[in-house]
């Protein structure tokens, strides 16, 4: 049985790591506008939308346009689909997110959406419009939409870009291609030679998304086995090491959800005792107000 696959966690890490390398493997005309060091994660009260339900922006980034004065700060809005859950509600919460980082930080706004669910793949608006009962348009935004499932993961097989090595596991991929994918993912990723930590974080996500069965198993042992034995050699120690990794970082992870329950259960048996205590306290009270003659259930003047 294939494992449930945390979707926006993935995503959240892989774009918090690589967002500048994502823009340049997508929208490479706004990453040259760019200073590639100034991009800095906005805070977890900055993303909060306020309203009838709670939502939070996915990701956004402030960045500083290359050769420009100090001043000259923008905001990078990247919002994530995995679901196909409200398509129609979606362009008005891009513009919704859109208004209220605006209003919030008076900075101007570039939203980007990213569609990752595999269907339907018909093309999405991009564009979120108001009508008059005459047909004038009274309103019109706009928003980029990167749209995973339209595109085809041959085209980024061979781009030295750490996005492309995970991203390949989310595009189009014919049925039979996934072993094949697999392995130019791998083949890709080492390459980049990102040191252990990017290598795993880029490892982990294609792995959850190309959970291959027996069979595609065998097929990717067969592809494997028709590099060449030093590329072989190399490969295999380099999946052994980002494995290791993957594992420490696992029982890290496990150990620190541990903590983090342990911590819940010692505040909920601390609330628990306090209110036994406090019931303690009004048993007490209550039995001097009667030996006094008050009923205790009777509100004092």
């Amino acid at each position: 049985m294939k494992r449930r696959v945390p979707h926006d966690r993935l995503f959240k890490e892989l774009l918090g790591t690589f967002l500048y390398e994502f823009l340049e493997l997508f929208l490479p005309e706004l990453a040259e506008r760019i200073e590639p060091g100034s991009l800095v994660l906005m805070g977890e009260k900055e993303l909060l939308l306020p309203g009838e339900r709670a939502r939070r922006a996915d990701l956004v980034a402030r960045a500083h346009l290359r050769g420009e004065e100090k001043e000259a700060f923008f905001l990078i809005h990247l919002e994530h689909e995995a679901q196909n859950k409200d398509p129609y509600g979606f362009p008005r919460r891009m513009l919704r997110y859109a208004l209220h980082l605006y209003d919030s930080t008076g900075l101007n706004v570039y939203p980007i959406a990213l569609i990752s669910y595999p269907s339907p793949k018909r093309e999405l608006s991009d564009r979120f419009e108001l009508h008059g009962p005459d047909g004038h348009r009274i309103f019109s935004f706009h928003y980029r939409v990167i749209q995973l499932n339209r595109l085809q993961w041959r085209d980024y097989a061979r781009n030295p870009n750490p996005v492309a090595a995970a991203l390949m596991s989310r595009v189009g991929i014919a049925p039979g291609e996934r072993p094949l994918v697999k392995l130019a993912c791998l083949r890709l990723l080492k390459k980049l030679k990102l040191g252990a930590d990017r290598s795993v974080q880029v490892a982990k996500f294609f792995e959850n998304y190309l959970q291959l069965d027996e069979k595609e198993e065998e097929q990717f042992r067969d592809e494997f086995g028709k590099i060449s034995p030093k590329e072989q050699e190399d490969m295999a120690e380099f999946i052994t090491s980002w494995h290791e990794k993957g594992r420490q970082e696992e029982r890290q992870r496990t150990e620190e959800e541990r903590q983090r329950a342990e911590q819940e259960r010692r505040r909920a048996e601390q609330e628990r005792q306090r209110a036994e205590q406090a019931e303690r306290e009004r048993d007490i009270l209550a039995a001097r107000l009667r030996e006094l003659g008050i009923d205790p259930a009777l509100p004092s003047d």
